[in-house]
């Protein structure tokens, strides 16, 4: 998550208008969603990257990293889609006796595959590139600018510096677990589970309190300046 925030604020693309990215990615993604073509989705995706990692600049291995967190989701839905159940082997390119029928690959369960595969990674393409290439405060200034009311706007800002600050205190707190050696067995690994959960909530609060000091301290009058 921290890559993401760090990419978002320093990629090439970040003095751009949030209203170009964000309209660029919502574009793409409408395409997407519209057309039914997988050469169509091939070509959303292969541009939306080279938006990604070619103009903006961002590492090419930290970007495919991030495809990996769908990969099993996808996966099992194109074993959902692909695969067959019939009383013949006659329909199917590829069949295994199953019970009293036969399981395998249809062309048309093949075709559906091939469209939700390329669907999915070229949608999820666009997505990374609006992630990636935005910064959360250009995302503040753009639902401003939208007439989204304030208080949705302030509540996502503070959702998205709870998320950090929790995700940054897990991170710190599962590094020094890994230094003691704390998942080394099913037993252990319980053990600092626990011990994690308990001091994680101490610290979130912890920092909680030193956030909210310091809105005190510039006279935070339940109103963000957008």
């Amino acid at each position: 998550m921290f890559e993401l925030d760090q990419y978002a604020q320093t990629n090439r693309l970040a003095p751009l208008p949030a209203a170009w990215k964000v309209g660029a990615g919502l574009g793409a993604l409408l395409v997407v969603i519209s057309l039914d073509s997988p050469a169509v989705h091939a070509l959303v995706l292969l541009v939306m990257a080279t938006l990604t990692v070619g103009a903006a600049g961002i590492p090419l291995r930290p970007y495919l990293r991030l495809y990996t967190i769908p990969a099993s989701f996808i996966a099992l839905s194109l074993l959902t889609v692909a695969l067959s159940v019939t009383r013949s082997p006659e329909p199917l390119l590829w069949a295994v006796p199953l019970g009293g029928g036969f399981v395998g690959l249809s062309e048309s369960g093949v075709d559906a595959a091939l469209l939700l595969f390329t669907r999915s990674l070229s949608g999820i393409s666009t997505t990374y590139f609006i992630a990636l290439t935005t910064p959360v405060y250009q995302w503040a200034g753009l639902l401003h600018r939208l007439k989204v009311p304030r208080e949705f706007t302030e509540l996502t800002i503070l959702v998205y510096r709870f998320v950090t600050i929790f995700a940054e205190e897990l991170d710190t707190m599962r590094q020094a677990s890994d230094l003691k050696f704390g998942q080394r067995n099913p037993r252990v690994m319980i053990r600092s589970a626990a011990a994690l959960a308990g001091l994680l909530f101490t610290r979130v609060m912890n920092s909680y309190g030193g956030w909210q000091r310091a809105l005190d301290l510039k006279l935070y009058r339940g109103e963000f300046h957008l």
